[in-house]
């Protein structure tokens, strides 16, 4: 293979070298009066930004890209994370590096396959990585109302102190607020429903200015998290609106 060609396709693929944000994966191969990429890409922009910058630095050559697997198109499925909290992984293994943290109710475009892992981009921020398919579903979340605003809160199956624990929603996770009982409200979740202490929850649909009150409930949410040691990946945060 020439290397010239060889440098213009990694010159041409370098700007989409941060795996957290893009896929190029691209090879040459020798063909009928033609070069043929083969490989995959994160989107059509990509490839095409590819070919672009080929075609420049090779105009007499053909190329073909019909070998190169698009992940990002109309086959491509929403899905939604429906434990608490779930790693996106580097590689399809839990020994593959921690990208995130997506927490319930986070919404992914499932894009790849390797058996009970899917390749996947986080809706939010647009992190690539790998999850485990188990913690997903395909419903959609239900439309939050309010948001964890302890480092934790307990869901239980009744309003019931004593109660079976459902699961457990860890900070910033969005959930819906359905009735009051006793002191406790009802909510559904991506990972389950049950009843909470709305001691623990703050709501989302405030469009005031921030009040000298929920000036302090932000500081005394805050407050809770001082000395929490950094982790390479993690996303645990509060968001008052």
């Amino acid at each position: 293979m020439d290397e010239q060609l060889l440098t213009a396709l990694a010159e041409a693929c370098a700007p989409f070298g941060d795996g957290r944000f893009h896929v190029c994966e691209l090879t040459i191969a020798p063909g009928d009066g033609r070069l043929c990429l083969a490989g995959r890409v994160l989107d059509e922009a990509t490839l095409a930004a590819v070919l672009a910058h080929l075609r420049q630095r090779a105009p007499g050559v053909h190329w073909d890209s019909s070998d190169v697997r698009v992940l990002r198109g109309p086959a491509a499925r929403s899905m939604t994370v429906a434990t608490n909290l779930t790693g996106l992984q580097g590689q399809p293994s839990w020994l593959g590096e921690q990208q995130s943290q997506p927490r319930a109710a986070a919404a992914v475009e499932v894009l790849d396959e390797d058996g009970r892992w899917v390749f996947v981009r986080l809706d939010d921020d647009g992190y690539l990585g790998w999850m485990y398919r188990d913690y997903l579903r395909a419903e959609p979340a239900p439309e939050p109302t309010h948001q964890v605003g302890a480092p934790f809160t307990l869901l239980y199956a009744t309003s019931n102190y004593l109660a079976p624990v459902v699961p457990r929603l860890l900070a910033g996770t969005p959930l819906a607020v359905e009735t009051g009982e006793n002191g406790w409200v009802r909510v559904d979740s991506a990972a389950g429903q049950g009843y909470a202490d709305p001691m623990d929850l703050r709501a989302l649909a405030d469009e005031r200015p921030l009040d000298t009150r929920r000036r302090h409930l932000a500081h005394h949410d805050a407050f809770q998290f001082v000395g929490v040691p950094y982790l390479w990946g993690g996303t645990l945060s509060l968001i008052h609106i």
